[in-house]
């Protein structure tokens, strides 16, 4: 889990020095869902003794921070919903028909 957190922070890292560099670059980082309940089982108050684990093997109901960085980053703020996330990424690109439903005939089954 270390090696994977690091690799998201490092990935994180290059994208918002890619967005320094190219104005008009929007970042937004988040996640589809919460996994596994990583938390602290037990320990001692003065926190030398931390005992922790996986407090679930599925998703949980956790709510995922969204971070965004860059020209519309206001638009990320408060509590969302996840789907709305491409939604407004569509608006700020101008795009006025997201989701747009398409209707296709004759579709090989």
């Amino acid at each position: 889990m270390i090696g994977d957190v690091l690799a998201f922070d490092q990935a994180v890292g290059v994208a918002l020095d890619y967005a320094q560099s190219h104005p008009g670059t929007l970042v937004v980082v988040t996640a589809d869902h919460e996994t596994g309940g990583f938390g602290v089982t037990s320990g001692d108050p003065s926190g030398k003794v931390v005992n922790y684990g996986w407090l679930s093997t599925g998703h949980t109901g956790a709510m995922v921070p969204v971070y965004a960085y860059g020209p519309g980053a206001e638009r990320f703020t408060g509590t969302m919903q996840i789907t709305e996330i491409p939604i407004r990424i569509a608006e700020l690109m101008g795009i006025t028909d997201f989701p747009a439903t398409i209707e296709i005939d004759n579709v090989a089954q």
